[in-house]
């Protein structure tokens, strides 16, 4: 999954001629110490490569794609709907994070189409999920997140 980065890169690393100055920009992974994701650094002034040119290496989750299909919004199943991250706390079903969506008044829902509603309209604006839309829905499976070796 790419995202937008930098490399932090060893100055002179062992073996290599002596180089002057500071580069946060290369893509060589040789050279690179670490790598920085905007998601989680804060910006500064030194330049960010956009998410297009992250290499596979410096990828902090890779992802297989399993399978793709096309279905109208509303025919979102609940088991989707939990997955697109609608999740049951206590006694009804709440998106990740701390917002909370729920049935027009409420704050929970116990049903988890009627949470992903609530979230669908939050993002896409009023009547979007009554227009049942065409949407894409695609599969996958994580091969590589943080931490590990792919």
């Amino acid at each position: 999954m790419r995202e937008t980065w930098r490399g932090v890169v060893e100055i002179n690393p062992p073996g290599k001629s002596v180089e002057l100055g500071v580069a946060r920009y290369v893509p060589d992974q040789e050279y690179c110490r670490r790598v920085e994701y905007q998601a989680t650094h804060a910006k500064d002034s030194e330049p960010w490569r956009p998410s297009i040119h992250m290499p596979r290496w410096a990828s902090r989750v890779t992802l297989e794609v399993t399978g793709v299909r096309v279905e109208r919004l509303q025919d979102i199943s609940p088991e989707d709907c939990i997955a697109e991250g609608i999740e049951f706390s206590r006694a009804s079903f709440m998106p990740h994070g701390f917002r909370l969506y729920g049935e027009p008044g409420n704050t929970f829902c116990t049903d988890p189409i009627a949470s992903y509603r609530s979230l669908c309209e939050s993002i896409n604006g009023d009547g979007a999920w009554d227009s049942n839309a065409w949407v894409w829905v695609v599969e996958f499976k994580v091969i590589k997140a943080t931490g590990e070796k792919a």
